[in-house]
């Protein structure tokens, strides 16, 4: 049992044997605070029969006993069907609908968690035809010790996980460490950024900060950061419906181009971060990138194109890409050693040639034709 803490793959293959060994029937379940289960160790047409079984029991007036485990049971103690069925509704079972195991069988239900945002439930059915008090009486021992062995599995499982889950969100932070960096929730609190992020908020021309929560100023980051947050709320609600393995599918990016107030270019890039090592369950798990970087890399081969494509002069093309890759005038009127005039004739040429408008346009329209090298 504890080696599946190195190998959570594994858990279906043991709880498998266990059964075979101890001639029971096991029902691991992972809830969300809601009662929403995740599929994570029990099939979810199982968990679904169990779980309706529970909710037609009434432990008390105006309460069931699938409500009691998720929000009041006593973690590891063991639940019999007469402790859980109070107003003594399993009769309801005898006129058509169908009976579940644990209305049949002796056995046990147990609270193992309700931390993170996770209940699970342990649920082991002693298949024998003798007296069910007698038999729970004999196996109650075994099943308290299968629910602390499961339970500090589980919690070695969930410790992995989340510094798995934070070291891989460190990391992406300690590769872009020079640049501004936020690592923020999808409620955009923000859980760590790189220094350089304090100069970028005290410019207040494309985020701010109000009790640590990363506010976007411009319409077009706010949308980034909307779609982001779309797509980890569809992977949430797909995870929680899909009764089979959701698809492998690559996490979102979005990438904007802005113009500083200074007028210097920048580039602002927005993908989530999410778990590697299971489907996404909760909102909690995931997390988002943020990165605003200044320096914009462009590749010197798209002089060639801007003459060929756009019939620019050897001249016009050196200014597209200085002015593109400085994102400042004054400092291109530098390097080609020219005058404003100057510069300013030849970008209305380049603006006429290319079709293009502002000095915003004509760099989206560069870094479009690098992408093509």
């Amino acid at each position: 049992m504890h080696a599946c803490a190195n190998d959570p793959d594994s858990w279906h293959h043991t709880l498998g044997q266990i059964e075979k060994s101890c001639r029971w029937r096991i029902y691991l379940l992972e809830l969300t605070t809601d009662g929403r289960h995740t599929g994570r160790y029990c099939n979810h047409d199982d968990a679904a029969d169990l779980i309706d079984f529970l909710s037609s029991l009434s432990i008390r007036a105006g309460e069931n006993s699938f409500e009691f485990l998720l929000r009041e049971a006593r973690a590891f103690f063991p639940y019999s069907r007469e402790n859980l069925d109070r107003g003594k509704t399993k009769s309801y079972y005898g006129t058509g609908t169908k009976i579940h195991e644990f209305g049949i069988y002796p056995g046990c239900i147990t609270l193992l968690n309700r931390n993170s945002g996770r209940i699970i439930l342990l649920c082991c059915l002693f298949i024998s035809e003798n007296d069910d008090g007698a038999v729970c009486r004999e196996m109650l021992p075994r099943f308290e010790r299968l629910s602390k062995a499961i339970s500090l599995t589980l919690d070695l499982i969930y410790r992995f996980e989340f510094e798995n889950m934070r070291h891989m969100a460190l990391r992406a932070l300690v590769q872009n460490r020079s640049q501004s960096s936020f690592l923020i929730d999808t409620d955009y609190l923000i859980k760590v950024s790189t220094p350089a992020c304090q100069k970028l908020l005290s410019e207040g021309d494309v985020f701010a900060a109000e009790e640590d929560r990363l506010v976007p100023l411009r319409r077009d980051v706010e949308n980034a950061l909307h779609f982001v947050c779309s797509d980890i709320n569809g992977r949430v609600n797909a995870a929680r419906l899909a009764d089979f393995e959701s698809p492998d599918v690559p996490p979102v990016e979005q990438s904007l181009l802005l113009s500083r107030a200074d007028d210097r270019l920048a580039r602002v890039l927005v993908r989530s971060i999410l778990p590697e090592a299971k489907p996404l369950q909760d909102r909690s798990d995931a997390f988002i990138l943020v990165e605003v970087r200044d320096q914009l890399a462009l590749s010197e081969d798209v002089n060639g194109l801007l003459k060929s494509c756009f019939d620019l002069s050897e001249k016009e093309a050196q200014l597209a890409y200085f002015l593109t890759t400085t994102g400042s005038l004054t400092a291109t009127l530098d390097l080609l050693g020219i005058t404003r005039n100057t510069a300013k004739t030849h970008l209305r040429r380049i603006y006429e040639k290319t079709a293009t408008q502002s000095h915003l346009e004509l760099s989206k329209l560069l870094h479009g034709l690098s992408g093509l090298l």
